[in-house]
């Protein structure tokens, strides 16, 4: 009985600790599950953060944006892109201890404003300041923007994500189209000060002239008052044409089609002529004028002698404009330097009149601009006397400054290089001439005027017909070209040709003209006619035309280039003019 107790109690007792046994490896097992399942979580935690971070780096690597991670309760930086250093070039462990250093290199102006980006706020949302930035390093200026975004946790920010830009690139395109606005709306106020100046300038002429000429017509039995107002109306046509000129030179330097003439010319002889006009405008306005020349050994020279005398006349012109009665305006012309081929003059124009402002000679060569709107009503002008010199000296490779002091006086100082003339003719004496068609004679060739204008075709005919032309006329150059090929052989020595008419233009009709079969087709001079300053003269030749001439007509020219083609015949087409 013992022995089956003890046996019971042996089984049992294996059975207890068999049930122990498998209670413990059930436990361990568990716990080996749970601390494996913890280890790949904890893992797949680090791959996670560690690919955001790699991603992260990433993004900051490639991009112009740094990004940045600020724990707002250790206050430090616990993130900084790679491109840190690249874009700022400040170390990033210099911030990886703390973070707001970066204020040491930020505008003083502007570090409260970014400090007060990390602010505790709970209503706190994102917030941006830019500002210039100078990189420590290469002491490069660029400009920066800061943004802030903070994270909240309990209603409490536990840290700033912090994203800088370069935005250089977008505050100099800003600026460019600011300047550009600013720059429009400076023009625009001054085509409409120009526009009220012109409207000024060109009636108060043309106003004068349509009174003259009325008055004249009701005097027509007083001789001497009708040559009074004959000489005033040639006078303001001039002036009125000088302003056209003006604007027609502005246009053809803004569409570069103004060309210099490099033609041979006596320095002393152009500076004379045109002294001699200063000084009477001087003395009308009771000013002293005096003109100098120092140490010129070359005086015949090549170049554009009408465009050297326009420079000069804008500026002297300005200085008797706006020196007082009593005043004084000086001219002086010196010889700076030479060599084999090219000498440096000096042109130096200086008076004691009203001066300018410091601040407005940076203005003085900008189209249209005067130092304010009063002196156009009280001088007259449009603003263009000066550009046009300043375009024209630049052309000629040369310089301008000017300096000035109000109710002190203006000086201008000009210096131009020329190219000498190895070959000056016998310089003979001239005198000022008054424009005579009785010394000139055509001898009776025939000319044919080509105008669709009545008035053009009237006064153009009258005036040849005083060097004795034989004048005929067509209305179109339909009927100029009937007019030719109905002509016997020599009857039409010369075509005057207007070049903008209807139907057929003056182009069309002197190409027609040369491809005819009339005998005289290759030989009858055509000379282009027109007031259009930027006709082309290239299409004037290739069209058959030899000679070109712009309207308002320099007639002692004009005089000069008929009685040649009468006397001597017409030049070749090459020499068009």
């Amino acid at each position: 009985m013992n022995i089956i107790f003890l046996l019971n109690q042996v089984n049992y007792n294996k059975f207890f600790i068999n049930i122990i046994t498998i209670f413990f490896i059930i436990i361990t097992i568990g716990i080996i599950i749970i601390t494996l399942y913890f280890k790949k979580k904890v893992n797949g935690d680090n791959n996670e953060l560690y690919y955001r971070e790699e991603l992260f780096d990433t993004i900051g690597s490639n991009e112009d944006n740094v990004f940045c991670i600020f724990d707002a309760i250790q206050k430090k930086c616990k993130y900084i892109s790679p491109n840190f250093e690249k874009t700022l070039e400040i170390n990033r462990d210099v911030l990886m201890h703390g973070g707001l250093e970066i204020l040491e290199y930020i505008p003083e102006n502007k570090r409260s404003k970014v400090l007060n980006l990390f602010s505790s706020s709970e209503d706190m949302k994102m917030l941006e300041e830019d500002f210039e930035y100078i990189k420590p390093i290469s002491k490069r200026k660029c400009w920066i923007m800061i943004r802030v975004y903070p994270i909240y946790k309990h209603k409490s920010i536990i840290r700033y994500i912090c994203i800088t830009t370069d935005i250089t690139k977008e505050k100099r395109t800003q600026k460019a189209l600011e300047d550009a606005l600013y720059n429009l709306q400076k023009a625009n106020e001054a085509k409409k000060v120009f526009l009220s100046h012109m409207s000024h300038e060109l009636k108060t002429p043309i106003n004068g002239i349509i009174g003259m000429t009325m008055i004249a017509s009701n005097s027509l039995d007083d001789r001497m008052k009708i040559q009074n107002y004959l000489s005033k109306i040639n006078s303001t046509s001039k002036n009125l044409l000088t302003l056209i000129n003006n604007i027609l030179d502005i246009s053809k330097i803004d569409s570069d089609k103004l060309i210099l003439a490099n033609e041979p010319f006596h320095l002393s002889e152009i500076l004379k002529s045109f002294s001699a006009i200063m000084n009477t405008q001087a003395e009308l306005n009771f000013q002293e004028y005096t003109f100098i020349m120092k140490n010129i050994t070359e005086d015949y020279l090549l170049g554009d002698s009408l465009r050297l005398v326009q420079i000069l006349e804008n500026c002297v012109s300005n200085a008797i404009k706006f020196t007082p009665p009593g005043g004084k305006i000086r001219l002086e012309v010196s010889e700076v330097e030479k060599n084999i081929d090219k000498v440096h003059y000096s042109f130096v124009i200086s008076d004691t009149g009203k001066g300018m402002r410091e601040e407005y000679l940076t203005h003085l060569f900008v189209p249209f601009d005067q130092e304010d709107n009063s002196i156009s009503k009280k001088y007259g002008g449009t603003g263009l006397g000066m550009t046009i010199a300043k375009e024209l000296i630049d052309l000629m490779g040369g310089n301008i400054k000017v300096t000035s002091k109000v109710n002190v006086g203006t000086t201008i100082t000009i210096n131009i290089v020329f190219y000498n003339n190895p070959s000056p003719p016998k310089l003979e004496a001239t005198k000022d001439k008054k424009i005579n068609s009785n010394q000139y004679d055509c001898l009776g060739k025939r000319i044919l005027i080509v105008d669709d204008n009545e008035i053009n075709r009237e006064i153009t005919g009258d005036l040849l017909k005083n060097i004795n032309l034989k004048v005929e006329t067509a209305t179109n150059g339909y009927e100029a070209l009937e007019f030719f090929e109905a002509s016997e052989e020599g009857y039409y020595d010369m075509i005057l040709m207007d070049l903008q008419m209807p139907k057929l233009n003056g182009y069309e009709t002197a190409k027609a003209i040369r491809s005819s079969d009339h005998p005289d087709s290759k030989e009858v001079c055509i000379i282009a006619l027109t007031a259009d300053d930027f006709s082309d003269n290239q299409l004037s030749l290739e069209c058959g035309m030899d000679y070109h001439i712009t309207k308002s007509i320099n007639f002692d020219s004009a005089f000069t280039i008929l009685q040649d083609i009468a006397t001597k015949g017409k030049f070749h087409s090459d020499e068009i003019g």
